[in-house]
């Protein structure tokens, strides 16, 4: 329904309200004109309620909506069969492909077991490397130990060395010392001798550390000195020996100097 049919038609309750009011107006005319013309009697005052408006009537009930019809029934279509599916059969692989297929899987094969082996040479070469290394530290640290051993063997046979030189040239000095002493002691060197002439003389010794003969190898260049220490060695029959003949073994020649001392 159009907006203005709904403009025009009128408002529920408003017509009856009209009628309803237009025929309390008909009574009221009604009787005032029957009563003042039937009236025979002193006219009784009539009391009149004059409503400024009128009542308000309840507007009636809308009436109950329609019920909605039921939708209506559809029918199910029924679902068109399913073609059956085609069975397709794969084509058969070729001679050709089936030979391809195996070469492929051959040279999968051969290309796995490659690496495999290639794998294992790798592995067999890193732990032969880790053998050397490890051979090879072993090898080092064995080879420090061996030449610090070393040198502390040489160190102590070096100082071993030292001390005995140094004991052996005590002994040595301390026994020239000796054979000067007692050429001095046989020596009648005059008084006339003057300064420090020095004699060098070279002994020979036997493996006793025994002197067995006593040769001038060098004079001085005073002569009255020089004699008088020959005539000193010729007269010495007993030598003195060492205190360890040992000292004296690999050196069997000892040249002394002998200074005239006053």
């Amino acid at each position: 329904m159009s907006a203005a049919a709904l403009q025009q038609r009128p408002e529920p309750g408003k017509i009856p309200a009209f009628f309803l009011a237009a025929l309390v107006h008909a009574g009221f005319v009604a009787v005032l004109v029957f009563g003042v013309s039937w009236q025979t009697k002193a006219p009784i005052p009539l009391a009149a309620e004059l409503w400024s408006s009128l009542p308000t009537i309840p507007a009636p009930e809308p009436p109950p909506p329609a019920p909605e019809p039921d939708p209506p029934t559809v029918e199910p279509k029924p679902e068109p069969p399913k073609p059956e599916p085609v069975k397709v059969e794969p084509p058969q692989p070729t001679k050709a492909e089936i030979e391809l297929k195996k070469k492929i899987e051959k040279d999968k094969e051969k290309a796995e077991k490659q690496k495999q082996e290639k794998a294992l040479a790798e592995k067999k070469k890193r732990e032969a490397d880790e053998k050397k290394r490890k051979e090879d530290e072993k090898r080092l640290a064995e080879e420090k130990a061996r030449k610090a051993q070393e040198a502390k063997a040489k160190a102590e046979a070096d100082a071993a060395a030292r001390a005995a030189a140094t004991r052996q040239q005590k002994l040595l000095d301390d026994w020239a010392n000796q054979i000067r002493g007692l050429i001095r002691s046989r020596a009648n060197v005059p008084d006339s001798v003057t300064g420090a002439p020095e004699i060098q003389v070279r002994l020979k010794l036997l493996v006793t550390g025994a002197v067995f003969e006593a040769v001038v190898v060098k004079r001085s260049g005073n002569g009255v000195y020089d004699d008088s220490i020959e005539r000193a060695i010729a007269g010495i029959r007993q030598w003195p020996t060492p205190a360890d003949p040992d000292v004296f073994r690999n050196n069997r020649e000892i040249t002394l100097n002998i200074k005239h001392e006053k």
